[in-house]
Order: structure tokens, then C-alpha cells, then sequence
């Protein structure tokens, strides 16, 4: 059997007609010649024109033949045969060895994982090279690559390769095969394969490769049975004027079957709280919620696991919130009581224990301190608090009114980019804008929020925004998040307003002020890949290790809580769910081979038997010299090519 282990290159044969158009088309007309013996000559020349062209035809058929010889050895045909399949009798060889190690590879099939499976076939097909062959180990985890990949003589070690686990951060198996060429490149050999070892979750594969690619299954399901845990948060609700505290959390059925009884677990502070049992339809997502009491303030942190056995890697989703039972309020305003609904929601958040203070006029910055939340409403503008404001971002939640003097005007300008023009408060407009992302309003159903309506608002001009709009409706922004605290462009003075009466707004009250009391680090959706938080420099990481980062590009590299050692606070990472769902790759690409079961029959392709590219190039070669003998033979006979 032949094989070509560049077949890529064959595209090349059809130069082989080169020759035989130039003949078609260049052919000239004999001369013309004028002799009293006519006869004579005219038989004279048939036996000539007869001579020439069969030395022409084997000229035309050398030609072709030296082109075809040197195409093919290009190509590099190998006859496989049977009886040549020891490894000891294959030419050098540079191998790429890539092991999948995602974690939908930790899928288990029977007793063993698929990563067992593809640590297995890797060590089996390391076996099949010789000390004279070249190899490197790859996986898709870049940190792992460059700390342990690197090409060397022989077969992989044995050690290295059992010792791969899975990664929550991985590339795609384009960009690892990318790097892979450039390693074999490196050998100087001319025969260089490359091994991967997959489940073939639908992933970016290359389009097509210079080296030949051998994508080998580990594992042979189409499907798999798999639930993960996602969105496990925290859901503050007000009953009764009374804060009620849920953990809301996300089980998915990423297979076509239900899945009955799935033991859902939440751990709280190292300690199971609670425990429960649902049913799960095919391909659905079931929302949940666990009833929690907390009583230590604080940071407090955990996660939600379901009970999965097929799949472990993505059944926990991580989380963590900051809880301040009895905080301390400061008031800057010069009303002597706050609107109702302001002071409910103040009410709500101190708790029973907590503080609500009227501060005076005289402060200073040490007065400010003991304070978790300073809130401006209807107060005077004056440079001594424009002043102690820039030193209270992190606390300031200011309110806007509709008496909003010139001079407040002219600073949220300053401070935020926005220019207040008119006061609205005919018509009720309908919010159309909700940032996902942000931890205040991320918790929002989009399409719920959207239906309701907010008057009492100032309309604004702006350019340049200094900061992130978190509501607006039409081109007026409501609330704004910047590095100088947040404003609510909106009076809740009036209670005819549509958006005081709404339950979506003492949940986005309470979260300013729980965003404003925690330096701005409440729940944020982080994950795997993620750039860390803002001023995140010292931090101890999910295992216990403690790290300092020299710069802003610093990547989250696996899941867990996290912990600011420099504002003792805490942040949740979590996996990005990618491969949850398995998906089967399609089996396609140029200088790509799918394998299955049979796989150890087709890799090493060039240990099949002998190549045959330095036979045909001697060819081409020997018949490159017989043309010219042929013309120079010609040229003496004075016989003309045709």
C-alpha cells in the first residue's frame, strides 16, 4: 500500500503536463526546401520526420516523467507493508505528543477517567519510537508547556506523562498544535508527526497543518451524563421590612436523560448548612434556593455542589459576600428627616444594631472613619465637603434632588462626566438599560427590570462619561458607578413614582450601600481567564499559597475564593462552563487524521516500510542527464526538435 506523507503537495503532478502543452503549442512548421530531385527528397524527409519524432516523443516522455518523479519524491510516498512494522526499522522520526487535558477529560467511562485513558494510549505510543527518534510533551495548559515541554531525544518519560492532571485554564488544540510544529521544526528531520489525545469535545481545531495530525479518541462516547452547579449568589429579599437572606443557585442537565434525586449540598464557612434532593428534566436548568441565617459579620464564603459521579470537575460553584449585621450610616443632608423611602431602606440596612447618624457641618476626615456608608441628600454645597468627599469614594453613595443647585451641578460634572440639564418629572419613562455585569445590578432579570417605569429624574448632556452607568432610561443615566462613589441621578422624594413602588428598588438601594460598605468588592461574576480585580496585589489563592503581582495583566488560573491580603476582602472564581456540555468535534481538516480504535496501525506512519523519495529523485536525476544526452545527439545529427 502507498502512502504519502506529504500528500498536501500532490496538487504539484499536474505540472507533469507542462511538457506536453509546450509541444502543442510551440510546435513549428519544417522548413520549406526546393530540391530539382522532388521525389527523392520527399521520401528523404518522411524517414527524417519519422526519425525525429519518435526521438521527440521520448524526449516529451522524459521531460513529463522528470517533473512526475520530482513531485512524488516530494511528496514522500512509503510503501506500507505488514512485515515492516517493528519500530526498530522506521527512519528518525520527530514526534509531538499532545495530551487534552480540559476538564471534560476527567469524564469517567467505566472505572477510569478520560485522561487515564489518554495517559494510557500516550505511554503505549511513546513505546513505538527508538532512542535515534526525537519527542516532546505537550498539553493544553501553557504553564504546564513551559515549564515541562521541550523536544528531546528518545520517547517521553514515563513519570511526566502520569503526572498531567486536569486544568481549569487550557488552549485550544489549534494553538497547541501551532506550538507543536514549531518544536518539531527544531529536529531538522524531515519525518515529524504529531499526536493528539482527545475526547473530541467540540473545540478550535486547526483548518489544516504542514505536519501531519493524528487526533486519537480517548474514550467513545458521543455523549455524556453530566450535571454541573453554576450561579450560586447570594439573594437579599425585604419581607415585611425585614431582610431576608437566600443562596440561589443553578443545576444543569447537560445530558438527554433526567436525572432524579441529585443531592444538592451548601457549604457555608467550611460547614454543610443544608441539604436537598431535585429532579431534573433533559438538556433543562432548575434554579434553587437554600434559607440561610447569618449572625457573624463579615466576610463569609462557600459553594453549592450537586452529587455527580461522571464528572466532578465543574459540580461546585463558589461564592462569597460580605455581611455587616449592624453597620454605621452617615447622613450629610439639611432636611431634618430623610424622604420615607430613604429612610426604609436605611432602616432595612442598619438591622437592629446598626447606626444611623445626622452628621454636622464641622466635619473632618476623622470623623468620617468609624462610617461604612456616607450618604449626601438635599445638603448645601460648600468646598469644605466638595474637599472631605474626595477622600470618602469608597463610601459616598450621593443621592441627587430636584433642587439640585447650580454648584452641585457644576461637580457631578467634574466627577462624573455627565452635565444635568432639566429636572424630569411629567411623564414616567421606562428604564431600557441594565449593565449585566457590574455586581450591583448583575443580579437583576433583564427583561423584568426593562417593563419598569421611573420619573423624577434629571435628563443630561454627556460626552465623556467618568465611570459605568448601571441604569438608564432613554438617554438620561440613573445610577453611575466612578472612582469618585455613586450617584443616583433620580429624587426618591416622591412616592407617585412607579420605580419607589417596585420591589426592584429597595434591592438596588440596599446594594449600593452594601457595594459602597465593602470597597466595591460584592460577589463579582469572576472566572477562569479573568484578568484578577483592580488592586488586587497581595493574595492568598484557593489552596492557601500567598502571592504578590507585579502587574495588571496577572490571569485567574483555577477556581475558588480568593483573598485581598491588602483590604481583607474576598472574591469568588469560578469555571467558565465550556465543556460542560459535551459536544463531539467535526471530523474534518486538511493533513488531519480522526483515529479510533485501530489508531496504533496508522501513527508513525514512516515505520510501515521504506521511502521511496530518494529512489524516485535518483530517477529524475538519471533521466535529467539522458535528455541531455538525447540533445546533444540530436544537435550532431543536425536533427531539429519538434
Amino acid at each position: 500500500m502507498l502512502h504519502f506523507l506529504n500528500s498536501g503537495i500532490l496538487f504539484l503532478v499536474a505540472a507533469a503536463a507542462i511538457p506536453l502543452l509546450i509541444h502543442l503549442f510551440a510546435k513549428r512548421k519544417p522548413q520549406v526546401i526546393v530540391f530539382s530531385t522532388i521525389r527523392y527528397i520527399q521520401n528523404s524527409v518522411q524517414k527524417q520526420n519519422r526519425r525525429i519524432n519518435l526521438k521527440n516523443f521520448l524526449l516529451l516522455l522524459i521531460r513529463t516523467l522528470i517533473i512526475l518523479f520530482t513531485v512524488l519524491a516530494l511528496a514522500r510516498p512509503t510503501v506500507k507493508l505488514s512485515f515492516l512494522k517493528s519500530s526498530a526499522r522506521h527512519p528518525r522520526t520527530a514526534v509531538a505528543i499532545i495530551i487534552d487535558n480540559s476538564y471534560s477529560m476527567e469524564y469517567l467511562v467505566d472505572t477510569s477517567t478520560a485522561l487515564d485513558i489518554a495517559r494510557k494510549n500516550a505511554k503505549a505510543a511513546g513505546d513505538l519510537l527508538n532512542e535515534s527518534d526525537f519527542s516532546v510533551l505537550m498539553t493544553l495548559d501553557n504553564q504546564w508547556n513551559s515549564l515541562y515541554s521541550y523536544l528531546k531525544g528518545g520517547k517521553p518519560d514515563e513519570k511526566t506523562i502520569q503526572n498531567i492532571e486536569i486544568s481549569p485554564l487550557t488552549i485550544s488544540p489549534e494553538e497547541a498544535v501551532a506550538k507543536a510544529e514549531e518544536f518539531l521544526k527544531e529536529s531538522q528531520l524531515p519525518n515529524r508527526e504529531i499526536w493528539l489525545f482527545t475526547d473530541r469535545q467540540a473545540q478550535d481545531y486547526p483548518k489544516a497543518t504542514d505536519t501531519p495530525l493524528y487526533v486519537i479518541r480517548s474514550g467513545g462516547y458521543e455523549t455524556q451524563n453530566n450535571i454541573s452547579c453554576q450561579n450560586a449568589r447570594l439573594d437579599i429579599a425585604l419581607v415585611d421590612r425585614t431582610l431576608s437572606h437566600n443562596l440561589q443557585f443553578e443545576a444543569v442537565n447537560h445530558s438527554p436523560e433526567a436525572q432524579h434525586g441529585i443531592i444538592c449540598q451548601l457549604i457555608l464557612d467550611g460547614r454543610t448548612i443544608a441539604e436537598q434532593a431535585i429532579d431534573i428534566e433533559p438538556e433543562q436548568t432548575k434554579s434553587s434556593t437554600f434559607r440561610i441565617n447569618l449572625e457573624r459579620p463579615g466576610w463569609h464564603s462557600g459553594y453549592v455542589s450537586v452529587k455527580n459521579e461522571r464528572l466532578l470537575y465543574d459540580n461546585r460553584n463558589w461564592f462569597t459576600f460580605y455581611y455587616e449585621p449592624s453597620p454605621k450610616i452617615g447622613i450629610i443632608t439639611d432636611l431634618p428627616q430623610l424622604p420615607l423611602a430613604l429612610e426604609t431602606i436605611m432602616d432595612v440596612f442598619a438591622g437592629q444594631g446598626g447606626t444611623i447618624d445626622f452628621l454636622e457641618d464641622n466635619l473632618s476626615n476623622e470623623d468620617i472613619v468609624p462610617y461604612q456608608v456616607i450618604m449626601i441628600y438635599r445638603k448645601a454645597y460648600s468646598h469644605r465637603l466638595d474637599f472631605l468627599l474626595q477622600n470618602t469614594a469608597n463610601k459616598t453613595l450621593f443621592v441627587a434632588d430636584s433642587l439640585l443647585s447650580d454648584d452641585w451641578r457644576n461637580h457631578l460634572l467634574e466627577v462624573t462626566g455627565i452635565n444635568l440639564t432639566d429636572f424630569h418629572d411629567k411623564s414616567p419613562r421606562t428604564i431600557d438599560q441594565i449593565s449585566a455585569w457590574h455586581p450591583i445590578t448583575a443580579v437583576f432579570d433583564q427583561t423584568q427590570l426593562k417593563k419598569t417605569r421611573i420619573n423624577g429624574f434629571w435628563e443630561s448632556k454627556s460626552e465623556n462619561i467618568l465611570g459605568d452607568v448601571l441604569l438608564q432610561a432613554g438617554n438620561a443615566p440613573l445610577v453611575l458607578a466612578t472612582v469618585k462613589g455613586l450617584f443616583w441621578t433620580f429624587d426618591p422624594a416622591d412616592l407617585d413614582d412607579p420605580f419607589l413602588l417596585d420591589s426592584a428598588f429597595p434591592v438596588l438601594a440596599y446594594r449600593c450601600l452594601q457595594y459602597q460598605s465593602t470597597s466595591g468588592l460584592l460577589t463579582q461574576d469572576l472566572q477562569v481567564g479573568d484578568l484578577y480585580p483592580r488592586g488586587s496585589r497581595a493574595v492568598k489563592l484557593p489552596e492557601g499559597s500567598e502571592i504578590r503581582l507585579s502587574g495588571s495583566d496577572a490571569i485567574l488560573t483555577q477556581p475558588g475564593i480568593y483573598s485581598n491580603l491588602e483590604n481583607d476582602t474576598r472574591f469568588a472564581v469560578n469555571l467558565r462552563y465550556d465543556e460542560s456540555r459535551f459536544q463531539p468535534a467535526s471530523e474534518e481538516g486538511e493533513n488531519i487524521f480522526w483515529l479510533d480504535e485501530d489508531w496504533q496501525q496508522e501513527i508513525l506512519a514512516s515505520r510501515y516500510g521504506f521511502e521511496l523519495w530518494k529512489y524516485l529523485l535518483i530517477a529524475a536525476l538519471a533521466l535529467f542527464f539522458l535528455e541531455m544526452l538525447l540533445v546533444r545527439h540530436m544537435e550532431r545529427m543536425g536533427e531539429t526538435q519538434k
